[in-house]
């Protein structure tokens, strides 16, 4: 059994921009020991192989044989990784043991080279902040602007080492000191994760007693699958010429309060919505209340988001039910714990705690089989599908069999009736706001709304699941354009907010004549690539 280094590694490059190809210019490296800590710079001057050696065999040079390196990149996913990449496809030496990825995006990379295995990680992922953030979450040195034009044909390469070792040393600080918080609040240590959804999920087994929620039934788990959705999106589309804005005090969590699917499902025949926990496929009808935005096309719901629709005029004919057992303390102590530290700003503090709560939801969301590739016997031509940013899977292949034809084994615990359940409750406590009298929404988004005028009706506090202190922020003067586009104008502060729009400015939208005002209505389909 390999065993992990002490040492830890970081790794960053810096690289030029020649005809929309990046070029290495400066490879950096943070060793980091018991005793101290080394900064090795690499230069390329000719881009070559063989200078590319360099970094790794450092990386060699301080970890034991037969033992585990663990290097961090930040943003691997889409800049280190596929450098990487290029690197040792062309190190025949190198064995590419896994890439493993998901949402088209790499987790990390495992190579074999000289008896030592080193898995490159993303420090993206267990900590997605930019870097810039980071350093002042952390209290560190300040993140520095770029201190060259990467397209320039001159470049001054003192201040590009200067930039990189300040990069370096930033990143291993904050590891160190994420790594010294978890591991003194819950003993656990960050660097044996891939990422913050992979650690929330630890976090919340050790107060969870390591419930197991896994659903065996492939079939019944697509069938659940259909019904999990995010939050709603509401438009009335049009122009205001007030807006008040209120945030919810994280609504996925405070849904989690609520009663949950647990154990294992049971298919059940009723008529009566009211008889099952759980999850139906209907067939709807019809809707008494016309002015209720919902969408008929949807067959498959969580029953407590049925039976609220049901009340609010929703007909339907129930065609296929399973029935869950329920708990309503699942989360209680993991939410505390942790809102209690985001709101006192206590150990974690706000951003990090935050981090481990919305990390929790996405995870319990998430498909059970990350795409995990074995690469050697099909080298060159699954590099270049990566590399070129095509499609990672080849069409030869199932989502979830190795280039081998294996199955990949589940690594990952989650429970997609959980999640779904969660989204659920999140979207009825949104749907609540529509119903109330003397409120009229201009634009509902998953856990944020605006309204033309202030109300008395809405908790404002920093309680979980209330709306925000800082609510409402007042915008003078708006523009709802369609379900993912509007314009708020603040005269006070001089500033303009923009959603779902690129670039523009308030001058060219103000003459924007919309003759009809509609109310538009969407429920956002949740990613399941």
């Amino acid at each position: 059994m390999q065993k992990t280094t002490s040492n830890l590694f970081i790794l960053d490059f810096e690289t030029v921009i020649k005809e929309t190809k990046h070029y290495i210019l400066k490879i950096g490296l943070l060793i980091i020991t018991r005793n101290k800590q080394i900064i090795k710079l690499y230069s390329i001057p000719k881009n070559t192989v063989l200078d590319n050696y360099n970094f790794i065999l450092n990386i060699l040079r301080y970890t034991k044989k037969y033992s585990t390196a663990i290097i961090y990149c930040h943003n691997l996913s889409k800049f280190d990784g596929p450098i990487l990449l290029d690197i040792f496809n062309n190190i025949p030496e190198i064995k590419i043991n896994r890439i493993l990825m998901t949402n088209n995006q790499i987790i990390s990379i495992e190579v074999t080279y000289n008896y030592r295995v080193m898995v490159f990680k993303d420090s993206l992922k267990l900590l997605p902040y930019s870097l810039k953030k980071l350093a002042k979450i952390f209290s560190t040195s300040p993140k520095q602007r770029l201190p060259y034009n990467p397209r320039a044909n001159e470049i001054n390469l003192n201040r590009v080492v200067s930039y990189l070792k300040i990069d370096l040393e930033i990143l291993g600080l904050i590891l160190r000191k994420y790594y010294f918080l978890i591991n003194n609040s819950f003993k656990l240590n960050i660097f044996n994760y891939y990422g913050s959804p992979s650690l929330s999920i630890k976090l919340f087994k050790a107060f969870s007693n390591n419930l197991n929620f896994k659903i065996k039934n492939k079939k019944i788990k697509k069938f659940i699958r259909k019904s999990y959705k995010g939050g709603i999106l509401y438009s009335a589309q049009g122009n205001t010429s007030k807006a008040k804005s209120y945030d919810i005090n994280s609504l996925y969590s405070f849904s989690m309060l609520n009663k949950q699917p647990t154990g294992t499902p049971k298919l059940i025949k009723t008529k009566n919505v009211k008889k099952v926990f759980g999850f139906l496929k209907v067939k709807v009808i019809s809707r008494k209340k016309e002015n209720f935005p919902i969408n008929l096309k949807r067959k498959y719901f969580f029953s407590e988001e049925l039976k609220f629709l049901e009340n609010w005029g929703v007909i339907f004919v129930i065609i296929k039910s399973y029935k869950f057992n329920c708990s309503s303390k699942l989360f209680n102590k993991f939410n505390a714990t942790f809102y209690i530290m985001k709101q006192e700003n206590l150990s974690l503090g706000i951003s990090l705690s935050k981090v481990i709560l919305n990390s929790l939801y996405g995870k319990l969301g998430m498909k059970e089989n990350p795409n995990s590739f074995t690469t050697e016997e099909n080298r060159t031509p699954v590099m270049n599908l990566i590399l070129n940013k095509q499609m990672y899977t080849p069409l030869s292949l199932k989502q979830n069999e190795d280039f081998k034809g294996k199955k990949i084994l589940e690594r990952t615990v989650n429970s997609v009736a959980i999640a779904s359940a969660v989204a659920s409750y999140s979207r009825i406590f949104m749907y609540q706001h529509l119903t109330i009298k003397n409120i009229s929404p201009s634009y509902i988004d998953t856990d944020s709304l605006i309204l033309d005028s202030p109300t008395r009706k809405l908790l404002l506090n920093s309680n979980l699941g209330s709306f925000k202190k800082v609510s409402p922020i007042s915008y003078d003067s708006n523009i709802f354009i369609n379900l993912k586009s509007y314009i708020l104008l603040s005269k006070k502060t001089n500033k303009t907010l923009l959603k779902g729009l690129r670039s523009t400015s308030w001058e060219s939208l103000e003459p924007l004549k919309i003759n009809e005002v509609t109310s538009l209505y969407e429920t956002r389909w949740q990613s399941t690539t």
